[in-house]
């Protein structure tokens, strides 16, 4: 690519890849052409932030395709898809980055769930037709707190007074459509969370899981399992599985 791509999601039937780069742009490449060129520099992005881009995903309602972008300046974009040029809507309300946007499939793509940087959770019903409207701001510094540790002491130029300023972020929301629950994990901390969403797009903690070492990164299958890869010395301990 031109520049350093960051972000990467596939289109719903798997045939396009997504990219968004540092510099805010998003380009679409396809799988099934097997003739396009290794070197797209000269492909043109399907749509640009002027910040740089934390998450790309691509989600499908009334037989219409949506990208999902958001970025490093709080925003998140609703664009059209293939004409991602016109802006369905933005959603405001986060106040730092933001760095994982889910649709849960089980409620019709309607409830969007948003996480990054703030202490808080937004759930959004983004398909209203005069614009999108925040259902819910969950609060998540409180059971978040004990996990802190001095890796998560602010740099020096954003430190306090006292020294002891830390912080964190949202680093993963996953969906797991067999169970219908959300699942959230922070960077960085020894345990994930485990939310209840209710069919008007309201969440509710359910339960909080608690591991050895902290988590590095987390995907799951279609039925539901979950893979964790923790920051472990024991090889034996560095990948978990749970059903």
């Amino acid at each position: 690519l031109a520049k350093r791509p960051c972000t990467l999601s596939t289109s719903i039937d798997d045939q396009d890849i997504f990219v968004g780069d540092k510099f805010g742009d998003v380009y679409s490449l396809s799988l099934a052409d097997k003739t396009v060129e290794e070197d797209v520099s000269k492909i043109e992005p399907i749509l640009g932030h002027v910040s740089m881009l934390t998450v790309v995903s691509v989600i499908k309602r009334n037989n219409k395709s949506y990208v999902i972008s958001a970025d490093r300046d709080e925003h998140i974009r609703i664009s059209n898809y293939p004409k991602s040029y016109v802006i369905d809507k933005w959603l405001f309300g986060h106040k730092q980055f933001v760095s994982a946007v889910v649709a849960p499939e089980w409620l019709n793509d309607e409830i969007l769930i948003s996480g990054g940087g703030d202490k808080f959770l937004c759930s959004w019903n983004w398909t209203k037709p005069r614009g999108s409207e925040m259902l819910q701001k969950f609060e998540i510094h409180d059971m978040i707190t004990k996990y802190l540790t001095d890796e998560h002491l602010a740099v020096e130029r954003f430190q306090n007074e006292a020294g002891d300023l830390k912080e964190y972020a949202v680093s993963q929301i996953l969906c797991i459509s067999e169970s219908k629950k959300i699942l959230v994990f922070v960077e960085n901390i020894r345990a994930f969370f485990i939310f209840d969403l209710s069919d008007e797009g309201i969440l509710s903690l359910c339960q909080t899981v608690e591991l050895e070492s902290s988590i590095i990164y987390a995907t799951n299958t279609l039925n539901g399992d979950i893979f964790l890869s923790l920051k472990n010395d024991k090889p034996e301990s560095c990948l978990l599985y749970t059903s």
